[in-house]
């Protein structure tokens, strides 16, 4: 990649990470609603997770996504049950080890979900505070065993808040 191409990446992503902090895509706004947003047009925890994706592609990490929280026919849902996807498994996996972390599992979650007596990192590593942050039971157990297991674990709510914990997890 040349150096003009690399600007343009740049410049790209400053944007992306100037949307991220406000926390939401006007970029998406410009469109009608979908049926990926709500009724009232805020964003879903599907477009969030999108710029969230794009920031961590722009770092170059060793991570991945786990589709499983999708409604499915129930045929392929059974057949993926087969092959081993499990309910609860956080939605982006990050597998980079820093400190005394093999890696972070992220949950991410819309961010007018967050509760107001959860900190914005998430301090302390007490998975059974974050019972009342909207995880389900499955979420819950995952992140618990995950974080006995020796991962980071934080429930991230919106883009914005994924890449500050993204963010202070890397430094």
């Amino acid at each position: 990649m040349d150096e003009r191409e690399e600007g343009k990446e740049v410049k790209g992503f400053e944007k992306l990470a100037a949307i991220a902090a406000q926390g939401r895509s006007r970029a998406w706004n410009r469109n009608p609603p979908s049926a990926s947003q709500n009724r009232a047009g805020q964003e879903s925890e599907h477009h969030e997770q999108c710029l969230l994706a794009q920031y961590l592609d722009h770092l170059g990490l060793l991570w991945f996504a786990v589709p499983s929280g999708e409604k499915r026919h129930i045929a392929v849902a059974a057949r993926l049950q087969k092959e081993g996807v499990k309910r609860g498994v956080s939605d982006i996996l990050i597998l980079e080890a820093r400190g005394e972390w093999h890696g972070l599992c992220l949950e991410v979650k819309k961010t007018e979900l967050r509760p107001k007596t959860l900190p914005l990192w998430g301090e302390g590593t007490d998975v059974l505070a974050w019972k009342a942050s909207g995880l389900s039971d499955e979420q819950y157990l995952f992140l618990k065993r995950a974080h006995v297991n020796g991962y980071l674990v934080r429930v991230a709510y919106g883009a914005a808040h994924g890449i500050k914990i993204v963010e202070k997890y890397l430094h």
